[in-house]
């Protein structure tokens, strides 16, 4: 199994997990969800934000259904027969750019970072 991580929603630079050799600042997030936050001071690289796991929350206690969800187009979710909806859009946000005044309904939805949280290249060098 790969990592998987997102951007951060504001400055748009990868949420690095704790193996990655870069700042140790970008492994430390905030996931921003619809009625609190959650705190992660150390980002695993497996979708577990502050003990509680990304796609558990977003299919509703089951992991696979938010994979699913997560991953799927609408067409893809119709041809498995899955007719739920995600509960909310992934919401990161790096520690060191949060302020207490952002809320899940102005924050952009982060996206799939490309290098999964850990395999950067000289591009990447203001993670360092």
């Amino acid at each position: 199994m790969g990592f998987s991580s997102w951007t951060c929603s504001c400055c748009g630079k990868s949420i690095a997990n704790k193996y990655a050799k870069v700042n140790a600042k970008f492994s430390s997030a905030i996931v921003v969800l619809p009625n609190r936050i959650i705190k992660e001071s150390n980002y695993d690289g497996y979708g577990v934000f502050g003990g509680e796991d990304i796609f558990e929350l977003i299919g509703n206690g089951d992991r696979d259904l938010g994979i699913d969800l997560y991953f799927s187009t609408q067409d893809e979710l119709e041809e498995l027969n899955i007719t739920a909806k995600k509960m909310f859009d992934i919401k990161i946000v790096h520690t060191h750019c949060y302020n207490e005044s952002m809320t899940y309904r102005y924050i952009k939805p982060s996206i799939q970072c490309p290098h999964q949280g850990f395999f950067f290249d000289e591009d990447n060098e203001d993670l360092i």
